[in-house]
């Protein structure tokens, strides 16, 4: 819903409040700590008022959005506020300000001090300055003036600090600004010039900050280093090449030190050598693209990334304790045998001989541990397990048709006596024909299966033994299977199952129908579950709920629908949904002879502002307008006007009170037509001559009539 003020005053009313917004001045209004408003507060249409004949104190704020005057008759153009009276305008709690804000999120703010011992005011010049440059300048009653900077002293500096005579500043001549602190003096000095210099200090953080000086002048090339709290010098041993950005620590003859700290008191230092013979300069690489390298250097201080390996540095040429010679032989000689030493014992790795070709032997990839070769002799077509934690063992073959399994923990495994099948054929079943045989067939019933490879079709597998299963002919249509004690089970149609009772009647032998109708004999529940149900009247008899033969419900096959005689539905009967303030301002309006002509006395409405009529019911509207008028019998006359196409959708009129205005009736109209979705309309008011209509509240109303 899409609401707007169209009325086009001087006088801006806030929606959704009974208040207009007040400025920042409490003017004779306010008294103590409230703000007040009108108890009987109306806004009038023919001189564009708020008229408050009666004020309480009630609310803490009162504001006027496009204007207000005070002890005045009429508000001239341009202005938003005027105090027409000779009494000051005061602001009486403490620190308070005169704000103005420019319109930004910021203001200027203008407040008296809170320790005031006597009534200052002060007078503002009657005309803008002569020019810029002038300041505001106040004599001794508070009289404002303007007056240009420099005139009369104004802004002159003539003296700064203690200086030792004449002014620390001249316009011609002086170089000397003199400071003094107790008993001492101190010179700031500026050395001769040749030409103009600014010395600007730059801009940093709030704190305190010091010159830093020199004692002399300073060498070109050398960093400078603090000397003192508050001193700088050079040194011949740090140096900085501009030229070639090279930076020098030490000079001829005295050695340098670069240190790295670490994050306690060691450091890592890099120095040359005290025996350098000649000047030595490294170049260093990027980074290594290869994890594992190492840094060495050429002939000409070329620093690289070396691959140890790769160069042939770090062979093993020895490993262990050997008898003789090395453990391996490089270079393609020959070498079988790997020695090892524990205490005085020799353990020796061997390589059978017999190799006709190279041969690798790669140990797998495993998970960090100890691990073991396993050591064992065995036999052709047996089968290895181990026999301790290092050894393997041999298990003889089987026979045929037997199955290795485990003897639990400690135990070697072992072959089963019970014999299995060397094929199964498809929908073939396991089991055990014999004391440890197992044969592949159809299961028998006394192994948990049926016996047989087909049935009848639609028939009913049973029991006709103990170890035997049969199964039953196909049933007849709508034939049930029964027991028959101990007998097979048998098809029986459902009339010789089912019977009737408690308000129903059975008919029909193979296919049985159940009738409604007849007395209750037990207390009946009908679940819907995702179901409809149905009781169509055709036209003719109605639907009918009593007590005692007392109708409490019906519906009448003309669709009316009572609650003992108070009819909830029928043909026309309206249905309140939903209501909407519409009323053109945010308080009572009154009007005389500017309504004489049709004025504009609702909101805009933009758009439809209702939800949509339920199904089946038809959408109506009315109007509900609490009013009050006087001066003539003749109603009033209000008119539905459609913004979007300029024409009058519909007129109704509002019987006349002819009362106290004060005292507002409601009145309720009949179906009023109003523009559909998409048009913009309000309600116009024009009273016939003679009438003051005082209105308090127009509301829209829509209900859903009944078809």
């Amino acid at each position: 819903m899409q609401i707007k003020n169209l009325f086009k005053s001087r006088l801006k009313l806030e929606p959704g409040t009974r208040l207009t917004s007040f400025l920042f001045i409490a003017t004779s209004i306010a008294i103590a700590a409230g703000i007040l408003i009108a108890a009987n507060m109306y806004y009038n249409i023919d001189t564009g008022e708020i008229v408050v004949e009666e004020i309480q104190r009630v609310a803490r704020v009162l504001r006027a959005t496009a204007g207000l005057v005070v002890g005045g008759t009429d508000l001239p153009s341009g202005v938003a506020l005027e105090v027409a009276t000779t009494s000051a305008v005061r602001l009486s709690g403490a620190n308070q300000e005169l704000r103005f804000t420019g319109g930004t999120s910021y203001y200027v703010g203008i407040k008296a001090r809170t320790d005031l011992t006597t009534t200052t005011v002060y007078t503002l010049p009657g005309s803008y300055p002569a020019g810029s440059g002038y300041v505001l300048t106040s004599d001794t009653s508070g009289n404002l003036s303007w007056t240009q900077a420099g005139t009369g002293g104004i802004g002159d500096i003539t003296q700064v600090g203690d200086c030792a005579s004449g002014d620390c500043f001249t316009g011609t001549s002086g170089s000397t600004l003199w400071f003094k602190s107790g008993s001492y003096k101190g010179a700031l000095t500026i050395a001769s010039l040749s030409g103009n210099a600014t010395y600007t200090l730059p801009a940093v953080p709030a704190g305190t900050y010091y010159f830093a000086l020199t004692s002399g002048t300073l060498t070109s090339g050398r960093i400078p280093i603090v000397t003192g709290g508050y001193t700088i010098g050079d040194s011949a041993h740090l140096t900085f090449d501009t030229g070639n950005r090279i930076l020098t620590i030490g000079s001829a003859n005295n050695a340098g030190q670069l240190r790295l700290y670490s994050n306690n008191t060691n450091y890592v230092g890099f120095a040359a050598t005290s025996s350098l013979g000649s000047t030595v300069t490294y170049y260093w690489p990027s980074a290594p693209t290869v994890a594992g390298r190492v840094l060495a250097s050429d002939a000409s201080g070329n620093l690289y990334w070396l691959d140890l390996a790769g160069a042939g540095y770090g062979d093993i040429s020895a490993v262990g304790d050997c008898e003789t010679g090395e453990c391996f032989v490089y270079g393609g000689a020959t070498g079988t045998t790997l020695w090892f030493k524990s205490g005085s014992y020799y353990g020796a790795l061997t390589v059978a001989s017999g190799f006709t070709g190279n041969a690798t032997f790669t140990l797998p990839a495993v998970s960090p541990g100890t691990y073991y070769f396993a050591l064992g002799t065995g036999s052709a077509n047996t089968l290895a397990y181990w026999t301790g934690s290092n050894t393997l063992g041999n298990l003889s073959s089987g026979s045929a048709g037997q199955l290795l399994r485990s003897q639990g923990s400690g135990q070697p495994p072992t072959w089963t006596t019970a014999t299995y099948p060397d094929t199964v054929l498809a929908n073939q079943a396991l089991y055990a024909s014999s004391d440890n045989v197992i044969t592949a067939g159809t299961l028998p019933v006394a192994a948990g299966g049926t016996g047989r490879t087909s049935w009848t079709q639609w028939g009913v597998v049973y029991a006709d033994g103990s170890t035997s299963l049969t199964n039953t002919a196909a049933g007849s249509d709508y034939y049930i299977l029964t027991g028959s004690g101990n007998a097979a089970p048998q098809w029986r149609s459902i009339s010789q199952l089912v019977f009737a009772s408690n308000g129903l009647t059975i008919s029909g032998t193979a296919t049985t129908t159940l009738k409604l109708g007849g007395t209750l004999s037990e207390n009946t529940t009908i679940a819907l579950g995702n179901y409809d149900m149905i009781f169509n009247l055709t036209g003719t008899g109605d639907f009918r709920v009593q007590d005692a033969g007392t109708d409490i419900l019906v519906v009448r096959d003309d669709g009316v629908i009572l609650y003992r005689n108070y009819p909830l539905a029928q043909t026309g009967k309206q249905v309140l949904r939903e209501v909407i303030p519409i009323l053109g301002f945010d308080l009572p309006f009154r009007c005389a002879s500017a309504c004489n002509t049709a004025t504009t006395v609702s909101r805009t409405i933009e758009d439809y502002p209702f939800s949509s009529a339920e199904t089946g019911a038809t959408r109506v509207h009315k109007f509900i307008i609490r009013y009050a008028d006087t001066g003539t019998t003749t109603p009033s006359t209000w008119i539905v006007w459609n913004e979007t196409d300029s024409t009058t959708t519909a007129t109704f009129t509002v019987p006349a009170t002819n009362s106290d205005l004060s005292k507002g009736k409601v009145y309720i109209t009949g179906n009023v037509s109003i523009p559909g979705a998409g048009k913009k309309w309000h309600l116009r008011l024009e009273t016939p001559s003679g009438m003051t209509i005082q209105v308090y509240d127009i509301m829209l109303a829509a209900y859903d009539q009944l078809p």
